[in-house]
């Protein structure tokens, strides 16, 4: 919308920048306040759109922060696509919902990568291990079962290092305590 605008302004002042060459008087006068006019329309629109992005990388982070903490079963896709970016970046978080969660642990690495390196890949968040390495999870699941249908899509996109984590009340724990876990509920 905003865009729009803009581009119509420019053409505008464009036009109104050559006519005014060969202006006088109060004919001046009047186009002169024309374009200030328009070139202050043109800085709102501007700073509105500005603002509209700021606001939407805002409220996408915040999605990103708030799904991680309201979302916490059978949750996985390798199908979405543009959702972390440059402007929407890779939560680094270490929660995880209480209960017994698995997720599915897509890399692990001595440095923070772009979201491009795991591109189709959601939910996904990334736990700062120790002052060098990050661990990159994905999904949320209930059972066992359902993860390792997850690893499996992983592996079909590329991702043929992932592997199952399973968490229990926040805290990482094996994938045998995890099962007997499972049983019990």
């Amino acid at each position: 919308m905003y865009g729009t605008k803009l581009v119509e302004i420019d053409k505008e002042l464009l036009l109104l920048n050559k006519e005014v060459v060969d202006l006088k008087g109060e004919r001046l006068n009047k186009v002169t306040k024309v374009i200030e006019n328009l070139k202050i329309e043109r800085e709102s629109c501007y700073k509105k759109i500005y603002g509209s992005k700021n606001r939407l990388i805002s409220v996408r982070n915040n999605l990103s922060e708030e799904m991680l903490s309201i979302v916490n079963k059978d949750i996985f896709s390798t199908e979405k696509h543009n959702f972390y970016n440059e402007n929407v970046h890779i939560p680094i978080t270490d929660r995880v919902p209480d209960g017994l969660v698995y997720k599915l642990q897509i890399g692990f690495f001595k440095h923070e990568l772009n979201p491009e390196h795991f591109e189709g890949i959601f939910p996904l968040s990334s736990q700062k291990v120790d002052e060098i390495y990050y661990r990159y999870v994905a999904g949320n699941f209930a059972t066992y079962e359902d993860a390792k249908d997850a690893k499996v899509a992983a592996v079909n996109k590329g991702y043929v290092d992932s592997f199952v984590v399973a968490y229990f009340d926040g805290e990482k724990i094996s994938i045998s305590e995890a099962l007997q876990a499972e049983k019990e509920e």
